[in-house]
């Protein structure tokens, strides 16, 4: 099988290539903006990773990719306000990059896979908003599709932020308290390891097919992978 991943380098998009790169049996290509410096030695690598340069803001990249055909692809396209700079500039990763490569495999009837963010069906705020603009996109693509919707996300990151570190430190001993005993309303907001994300990221595409309406992975969802 064929995947392609964009967002390769964020904290769920390298968990999920390691996690790819630990199965047999797959083309695994990962679309980054420079080649990085990781290490996979840490895991038994049966699946070979191509590290591919793309320039997400070229439509010769895009218009490349729809020539290629695969079967799975995973979008992990995300950042901050602060980050971007702007608001602008936000929009264009979080909404504009995944819109063009939702476009690019559509002709290979992919099944598409978008990390998106709990809170997503009820947007208020920028972020929230944007998240549901894309989801509303991978709905109307007529493609398969799984849509996962983490809350905050517990790992470690390439790049520092030190509002979600303070967070995940409160947060995480408190976290199999919060899936467990909270109502389901509540335990959609409890923090979540990137690694669990990334594993049902691929049970819900790889081990069975999506639902004909599409699939929704968000709080005790992602613990039934």
């Amino acid at each position: 099988m064929r995947v392609v991943v964009a967002g390769a380098t964020g904290l769920v998009g390298f968990e999920l290539v390691k996690q790819l790169a630990m199965r047999s049996g797959l083309e695994i290509t990962a679309l980054v903006r420079r080649i990085p410096q990781v290490d996979l030695t840490a895991v038994e690598t049966r699946s070979p990773v191509n590290w591919r340069i793309f320039d997400f803001e070229n439509p010769v990249e895009y218009a490349a990719l729809a020539q290629e055909n695969f079967d799975v692809t995973y979008c992990c396209l995300g950042t901050t306000r602060r980050k971007a700079g702007s608001a602008e500039a936000f929009r264009k990763v979080d909404l504009e990059f995944p819109q063009k490569l939702l476009e690019a495999v559509s002709k290979s009837h992919s099944i598409f896979c978008l990390v998106s963010s709990v809170g997503a069906d009820n947007p208020v705020g920028l972020y929230l908003q944007t998240k549901a603009q894309i989801e509303n996109a991978v709905r109307q693509s007529g493609l398969r599709f799984v849509i996962v919707r983490p809350s905050l996300l517990l790992g470690e990151r390439n790049e520092f932020r030190f509002a979600e570190l303070v967070a995940q430190k409160f947060s995480k001993p408190f976290k199999n308290l919060w899936v467990n005993n909270f109502g389901k309303k509540l335990a959609r907001y409890a923090p979540i390891d990137a690694y669990q994300v990334a594993h049902a990221m691929i049970n819900a595409t790889l081990n069975q097919a999506p639902s004909p309406d599409g699939n929704v992975i968000e709080g005790r969802n992602f613990f039934e992978f």
